[in-house]
């Protein structure tokens, strides 16, 4: 992949119905940036149709001038998958 818009393709593909709901937000304020860390579970259904639910998320944004420069996500949709098969 070689911008944000073919990765956004392929997400698609891999989860064509997603839903995060943030239960926790951390915010860090440095000079002209905020690190916003943002906790909480997904929900949705994968290409193959499969439904998933409560699977844990945190997202770490970078935000300097209203814009959202970095986006890093952690979740165990890895042992979600690993359980269904």
């Amino acid at each position: 992949m070689n911008s944000t818009y073919e990765f956004f393709e392929w997400l698609q593909q891999r989860t064509p119905v997603s839903h995060y709901e943030y239960d926790t937000l951390h915010v860090i304020e440095s000079d002209a940036d905020y690190i916003i860390y943002a906790s909480g579970t997904a929900s949705g259904v994968l290409a193959s149709g499969k439904k998933f639910a409560n699977v844990r998320v945190l997202d770490r944004f970078l935000i300097r001038a209203g814009k959202i420069l970095k986006k890093e996500a952690w979740s165990d949709m890895g042992d979600f998958l690993r359980a269904s098969n």
